[in-house]
């Protein structure tokens, strides 16, 4: 399928696909071609968004080494 076929959306259909989007999204997920363009822009966004957050996530435990305190700012 190609994205022609796609109609335009309002403003207000558009926020809707994209709190649809967000509320289904789960983490690497196989992002299919036949979904509407909102959705998969707004899936590759979260993916990107959360492969930036793990990746810093899993920077921020050497802080912990040799350390039993938290570091700075962790709640």
């Amino acid at each position: 399928m190609s994205s022609e076929i796609w109609r335009d959306l309002s403003v207000a259909e558009v926020k809707e696909f994209v709190q649809w989007a967000i509320d289904n999204w789960k983490p690497n997920t196989e992002i299919s071609i036949d979904w509407n363009p909102v959705v998969r822009f707004t899936w590759v966004k979260l993916d990107a968004s959360f492969a930036a957050a793990k990746a810093q996530l899993l920077a921020d435990c050497d802080l912990y080494k040799g350390s039993s305190e938290r570091p700075e700012g962790a709640s």
